[in-house]
């Protein structure tokens, strides 16, 4: 089944990485899911939790899907064959989009959060005195 995307970082329509899914796409919507959100510094990552994370579902074009699937898992660092060593994990979630319920895929960060600082309210912003947030992940994801 092609599942949707469920992004809440740099990924997000707006920011710097959008670029690399934004061919893929059909369409974006404003969307919700459950876990916690930490500021890793160039990125966020998602963690299992309750909190109400803020982000973007987005759709991808059924002829293109394994095509951005890929894409999204190498910048995501997501390896299914070794996901010990992957940056991310991506898994299905619930997400509430468009007044509905919908099964989603999502990254969850495969780290640890301990040095890193809770965003207590649930949506990544990468403001532009943060600009660097964008260059240095751009970076951080040629070089991987």
């Amino acid at each position: 089944m092609n599942y949707p995307v469920f992004v809440y970082g740099t990924l997000k329509k707006g920011y710097g990485n959008y670029r690399l899914i934004k061919d893929f796409t059909t369409h974006e919507l404003p969307a919700t899911t459950k876990g916690e959100l930490y500021d890793l510094g160039a990125f966020p990552g998602l963690i299992e939790g309750s909190d109400t994370i803020k982000g973007q579902l987005m759709y991808i074009d059924s002829d293109h899907y394994q095509s951005a699937l890929s894409v999204l898992d190498t910048m995501e660092g997501y390896d299914e064959n070794n996901i010990n060593n992957s940056l991310y994990i991506r898994k299905l979630v619930t997400v509430h989009a468009d007044n509905q319920t919908i099964e989603a895929y999502a990254y969850f960060w495969n780290g640890s959060v301990e040095q890193a600082k809770k965003i207590e309210e649930g949506e990544y912003r990468c403001l532009s005195s943060k600009l660097s947030c964008i260059l240095n992940f751009t970076s951080a994801f040629q070089a991987f």
